[in-house]
């Protein structure tokens, strides 16, 4: 996080939970309300850096922390490589045009980090995080760190992990390179209910 102490003027906040909203691929869980609207939309990653910061900015004002030196250093770690994390953002669209939904996060080794969003469109936000959830546990990623615990978090399927076992799950994750998201040939964009359906055909199977 940041905080604003003066004209233009910005500090970094470090902040760890005690306990960590996490969730894990087995237990995650895809209500049918969100799988029989998943139809018209479709999630990207990595597609309008710049529109999915707006769309964070718009929604949670005077609150957002996303001050102009953090977003320019987040924007320089994603449009560069490096072998220890990796900055993304996933995008939802609706009827494949009207950004609708997104957010920004960071990998380390095969965890991704959330650290903001933004949902402009009914259910929007609970598709984007369906379908990105699907395609994270699709291309192998072992956790998805959700940060503190809220209602719609648990609806997905995140239970609390202590701080002692984030933090060795984190040690033993920074030793591997950043996951690659999964793709399919120079494909960029997914039908969010293509990817949900992929993910709970293999549950299945398992």
């Amino acid at each position: 996080m940041a905080l604003r102490v003066g004209p233009n003027c910005y500090v970094l906040l470090p902040k760890l939970h005690h306990e960590r909203s996490a969730l894990q691929f087995s237990n995650l869980h895809v209500s049918r309300s969100v799988l029989r609207k998943s139809s018209r939309f479709a999630i990207s990653h990595d597609v309008d850096f710049d529109a999915v910061i707006s769309g964070i900015q718009t929604q949670h004002g005077d609150e957002c922390w996303l001050y102009p030196p953090l977003v320019d250093a987040l924007r320089a770690i994603a449009d560069s490589f490096h072998d220890v994390v990796t900055v993304r953002t996933f995008e939802c669209w609706l009827d494949g045009h009207l950004l609708v939904a997104g957010e920004i996060g960071y990998v380390v080794g095969d965890i991704y980090t959330s650290l903001s969003g933004f949902s402009t469109y009914p259910s929007a936000g609970s598709i984007q995080c369906a379908a990105t959830a699907a395609w994270l546990e699709l291309s192998g990623f072992r956790l998805w760190d959700l940060g503190m615990e809220l209602p719609y978090k648990k609806k997905l399927g995140a239970h609390l992990m202590s701080r002692h076992d984030f933090l060795t799950v984190v040690e033993f994750a920074r030793k591997k390179r950043p996951r690659p998201l999964l793709q399919c040939g120079k494909k960029s964009t997914y039908r969010a209910r293509e990817l949900i359906d992929k993910r709970l055909l293999i549950a299945y199977v398992s």
